[in-house]
């Protein structure tokens, strides 16, 4: 059982939900990054870290604006893995980038990076399921979770990835990218329900989760909640603001 899986486990014995957290490395500055990927790490349960990259096609401006940030800084993939060091505790980290990044470092290379630097799950959002074995093989032989990305838009086919997903199910809440543009869909109810017969693999939802009344919306329908671009937006503020912002999220999932 890895890391993730535990970290479920844990939670569903006490009736809590997963507080997943985005934050893009590099941001606000690389100076500062550290320290605010360390604030959101204190109070999630799962800290899911982007890298920066030029064309972010699932994100949206505000994720878009902390990438361009963040590629100003001159932050490299190999300063990431440097930093896990200071970073990584007792919770898992999952690492979102773009597949071009892997490619470029060679997969099995990629993926021995991620387990030696306490990396327990990736996500590459531009790699379609049908195309990602590769991407799979070289995760599961260095104990890395690959986590799926489904889409409310086409149920049949996520069952089908649902049926063999391992360390949560990343719900995608409409179309579209992530950000405070658009509602989450309005069949997103069944489609969670739905995935809820074909697996027991946790079921997490992302885009477009702002605040705690999202959060109530579905908390009853799934295992845990991504926040990213609300958390971006609160580091803008400062990290009392962030802070607290944090808390809120917290205490909803965890009552």
């Amino acid at each position: 059982m890895n890391l993730i899986e535990e970290k479920f486990d844990q939670l569903k014995e006490k009736g809590e939900k997963a507080f997943i957290g985005y934050v893009t490395f590099g941001y606000p500055s690389f100076v500062e990054t550290l320290d605010f990927i360390n604030i959101v790490y204190s109070y999630v349960d799962i800290l899911e870290i982007g890298f920066p990259f030029s064309d972010p096609i699932a994100d949206g401006e505000i994720i878009q604006k902390a990438s361009v940030k963040a590629l100003s800084e001159g932050v490299k993939l190999n300063d990431l893995f440097r930093s896990l060091g200071h970073i990584k505790k007792d919770k898992p980290i999952v690492l979102m980038l773009y597949a071009n990044l892997v490619h470029r470092m060679g997969e099995d290379n990629f993926y021995k990076l991620c387990e030696l630097n306490g990396v327990d799950g990736i996500i590459i959002p531009d790699v379609p399921y049908e195309e990602s074995f590769q991407f799979r093989q070289a995760a599961d032989k260095h104990h890395v979770v690959y986590i799926d990305l489904v889409s409310v838009s086409s149920l049949e086919r996520a069952k089908t990835i649902a049926i063999k997903s391992q360390g949560f199910l990343y719900c995608v809440s409409r179309k579209g990218v992530t950000g405070f543009k658009g509602e989450m869909d309005d069949k997103l109810h069944i489609f969670l329900k739905e995935l809820r017969k074909v697996t027991t693999t946790p079921l997490v939802v992302g885009f477009g989760i702002k605040n705690t009344n999202d959060v109530l919306k579905i908390k009853d329908l799934v295992d845990g909640v991504v926040i990213g671009s609300a958390i971006i937006a609160k580091m803008d503020e400062g990290k009392e603001q962030l802070e607290n912002f944090l808390k809120e999220i917290r205490y909803v999932l965890k009552n």
